[in-house]
């Protein structure tokens, strides 16, 4: 099953490590907003702690239920003794002799074990329930992790959409005030404008320069940081294939929206599989105050076999089946000192659930209330560029006529860059919100 993901994770990056080997850092990865994720995910080194963390609990798991079955285990031991004397024993009216002690210097000694829990006051079968919460548990925090990294993804991914949108902006601005530049010289020229009028048009091209330089390392560190998300070389350029979709879905009621993250996110999963196994502790803790019984048979096979009389030297072998009986009758309270700290950290997993809810509650009235902001100031900012626009329609068309002011040409147009860029921000702000939606809903 591994190697069938591991195989299917190459195969998805194929084609990207293909085109960078053959265009080199310079040929532009085209990448929509899944590809983005589906790299990310394939690529990310910090899913790996989660993931291991997921082995370790099935691992534990698998310890615990193996610790319940029956074990087998095989000792042996070789002994060289010195020399002793031996004796032996005539019994009256008989001519025979009994050795009671006789030498034998080389002694072998082989045992096998067989143990089986019959009773354990409902400690092993508490601990197997504990491990296999702790595993659920483990893999709903696998499934956060993940759900985190993809926001960060694609939020990373709409971030250089913006950084690429609001430097195109840019320029159509400094194209804009050149071709007012050139207006303002033409009058100058015919001596209907003054020099410092030409100075301000030059002032005003200065400060958008300035901004375009500011909005192109953005776009380079907006780029940069995809790339090392994605594990690419951090010249890596991209053509983004995802466009912002212009179009407002409805948000369903707050109360929903709660209602859907409390059952699906993956952390409050955790937190109740993490009560559930802190129950099971607490059971397994008290397991310890009752005696516990197990089932132990053994077969030995020595030379000399000291169960055997009178002793020869040969092999020979015995076997025998007991029950053990085992029941700590004072042991200064351990195990209800380990009772209270199972039920202490039991208490604690169920005030952090609660405040979890809260938390979890909290995020969500604060992504919709962000969302039906981002909303409003959509239909704000497109009006905004409606009117702008027509302001600078009229005010360009007046000054070419001569009746306006140099001044006023120039505040029409930061007035309308301003309206581009509050509308560019307000849709991107909207996707961003929708991506934190999902993710505070459990969504990926």
């Amino acid at each position: 099953m591994k190697r069938n993901r591991t195989i299917a994770s190459l195969l998805l990056l194929l084609p990207f490590s293909l085109l960078i080997a053959q265009g080199g850092p310079s040929s532009p990865v085209e990448l929509t907003v899944d590809d983005c994720v589906r790299m990310g995910l394939s690529y990310s080194k910090g899913l790996d702690s989660s993931r291991w963390e997921v082995e370790h609990s099935r691992f534990q798991l698998k310890e615990v239920q193996a610790s319940a079955l029956p074990s087998l285990s095989l000792s042996g031991t070789y002994t060289r003794l010195s020399k002793t004397p031996s004796f032996g024993v005539t019994i009256p009216g008989s001519d025979s002799t009994f050795v009671l002690n006789p030498s034998i210097a080389d002694n072998y000694s082989s045992q096998l074990t067989l143990k089986a829990p019959l009773f354990t006051g409902g400690k092993l079968s508490s601990l197997t329930t504990a491990a296999r919460s702790g595993l659920e548990a483990a893999k709903e925090l696998y499934n956060r992790d993940r759900k985190e990294l993809v926001l960060t993804l694609r939020s990373s991914y709409w971030n250089l959409y913006r950084a690429r949108e609001l430097e195109g902006l840019i320029l159509e601005n400094v194209e804009l005030i050149k071709v007012h530049l050139e207006q303002v010289n033409r009058f100058y020229d015919q001596g209907l404008a003054k020099t410092n009028e030409v100075l301000k048009v030059k002032v005003q091209l200065s400060s958008v320069e300035l901004k375009r330089v500011e909005a192109t390392n953005g776009v380079r560190l907006a780029s940069k940081t995809l790339a090392s998300l994605l594990g690419l070389p951090l010249e890596t350029t991209f053509a983004l294939k995802t466009d912002v979709q212009r179009e407002i879905a409805g948000v369903r009621p707050v109360e929903t929206l709660v209602e859907e993250a409390l059952r699906n996110r993956p952390e409050i999963k955790a937190a109740s599989h993490s009560i559930k196994a802190g129950e099971a502790q607490v059971k397994a803790a008290k397991g310890d105050l009752y005696p516990s019984l197990a089932l132990l048979g053994n077969y030995t096979y020595a030379r000399p076999n000291s169960r055997i009389m009178p002793v020869e030297e040969k092999f020979n072998d015995t076997w025998d089946v007991s029950l053990a009986l085992s029941f700590d009758l004072w042991n200064w309270g351990i195990a209800r000192h380990k009772a209270g700290q199972a039920r202490a950290r039991l208490i604690q997993s169920r005030d952090q659930s609660i405040a979890l809810k809260d938390s979890v509650t909290l995020e969500v009235h604060q992504i919709y209330n962000d969302t039906v902001q981002a909303v409003e100031k959509i239909k704000v900012a497109q009006e905004g560029v409606t009117l702008a626009h027509e302001n600078y329609r009229i005010t360009n068309e007046r000054f070419k006529a001569g009746l306006t002011l140099n001044s006023e040409l120039l505040d029409a147009e930061v007035a309308l860059l301003q309206a581009k860029v509050d509308n560019t921000q307000s849709w991107v702000d909207y996707e961003l919100n929708k991506e934190k939606l999902k993710k505070a809903l459990g969504q990926e």
